[in-house]
Parts: structure tokens; C-alpha cells; sequence
């Protein structure tokens, strides 16, 4: 039989009302008494309601992933289950569920998407693609305070949160590391040139070699795409 919230407050000898804000972070208890609720809620694996919890709280308890999820795009993008997977284990851990917003491959349609997602507030944050970020989007996520973190540097000059790799200074410290063990004839394989992290990474490639007395070679610069 499913485990019910009057379960939970007979079990931790609470009222159900005390469960119920305790468990939606609407209320201070003491050490003890969370304890009970906690050991409680464990030992007959009582799974809140999700559409109630999100009442009380006035959110959607869902945070968003905007990004192109379509065949073979782990592939071009390796991280996205990295990524996909560390956010939602650390939102679980709050109470919150990961949910994710498939963006269409162009970046006018998919800005459109953005932003009605944000203006509808059928979540309480966003995860988004640096990549699918523009100003329309920026100029939406400022105004209405919206909680949000770029994955990855916006393309333009952004007050928006972000959070990317120094792809220029990991690029430099590889071929450092690869000079330091004797080697001269280094070669640079990267994606397409107009893309952002192979320019920053190719700075990096290209600084690195000039501090160690090495010229960068055309025929060892080889683009991928």
C-alpha cells in the first residue's frame, strides 16, 4: 500500500500539517523533531505529491534544461549527459526536478521558445546552452529577475550568470605539458573556426607554442568541420 502523508505524521508523531510544511520548506522544527519526519518519510518511502507540494510553494518545483537534443547530438556535445546528470542530482537534493526544453537547431526559433518558456513561469529556473543565448533572451531573463546560469559563455557581452571551461588557458597548459616531455611538431585538431571555444582554444595553442620559441605550422592546424 502507498505510503500517505497522515502515514508520515503518525509515524513521526506529528500533526499532518507540520509534515507537510516541513517537507515544502515552510517551516523550522527542531533537530529531532526533522529527524522524525526525515526517518519517517524514509522508512515507509512516502513520495510527496508533486502538483500538491507545488501549490503550497507557488512554484513548479521544475527547473529547466534548454538545449538541441537530437540523434547523435551527445556526440558533438560529450558533456550534455554530464551536465544533464550532476543537475539533476544536485536539484533532487533540493526538492526539485530536472525538465528538459528542446530548443529548435536555430537560434530564431529557439530564442522564441526561450523566452515563452520563461514568460509562462511553468518553471522556477533555466539551465541554457550558452550557445542559443542572445540578447532578446538576456533582455527577458534581466527584466523579470528570472533564475538562470548559462552553460557556457554568451557570445556577446552579457550581465547574465555563466559558467564555462577556460578553454584557452586548458589548451595552453596541454601543450605546455606536451613541449615539457620533448615534443616540437604539435599539431592543433579542432572544430570549425567560427566557432568561439576552437578560437580560444587555438589562442591558447598559438601562445603556448610562441612562450616555448615554436612556430605554429599551417599544415599542423587541422579544422574538423
Amino acid at each position: 500500500m502507498v505510503a500517505t502523508i497522515k502515514d508520515v505524521a503518525k509515524k513521526a508523531n506529528v500533526s499532518i500539517s507540520t509534515v507537510s510544511r516541513v517537507l515544502s520548506n515552510q517551516m523550522h522544527v527542531s533537530s529531532s523533531t526533522y529527524k522524525r519526519i526525515q526517518d519517517a518519510v524514509a522508512e515507509l518511502n512516502y513520495i510527496p505529491n508533486s502538483s500538491a507540494v507545488s501549490l503550497v510553494k507557488k512554484s513548479s518545483t521544475t527547473v529547466l534544461y534548454a538545449d538541441s537534443f537530437y540523434k547523435g547530438r551527445p556526440y558533438e556535445n560529450p558533456h550534455m549527459f554530464d551536465i544533464i546528470s550532476g543537475s539533476s542530482h544536485e536539484l533532487r537534493k533540493k526538492g526539485y526536478f530536472l525538465g528538459l526544453l528542446d530548443l529548435d537547431r536555430s537560434k530564431e526559433k529557439s530564442e522564441e521558445q526561450i523566452i515563452n518558456a520563461i514568460q509562462s513561469k511553468k518553471a522556477d529556473g533555466i539551465l541554457i546552452n550558452g550557445y542559443y543565448v542572445t540578447p532578446a533572451i538576456e533582455k527577458v531573463l534581466l527584466a523579470t529577475d528570472f533564475p538562470h546560469i548559462c552553460i557556457g559563455k554568451p557570445s556577446f557581452d552579457s550581465m547574465l550568470s555563466w559558467i564555462d571551461t577556460n578553454h584557452s588557458l586548458s589548451s595552453n597548459l596541454a601543450i605546455t605539458h606536451l613541449v615539457s616531455l620533448g615534443h616540437k611538431k604539435i599539431a592543433f585538431v579542432g572544430g570549425s573556426d567560427k566557432d568561439n571555444i576552437y578560437r580560444d582554444r587555438f589562442l591558447g595553442y598559438r601562445l603556448s607554442l610562441e612562450r616555448n620559441n615554436l612556430s605554429p605550422r599551417d599544415a599542423y592546424v587541422i579544422p574538423t568541420s
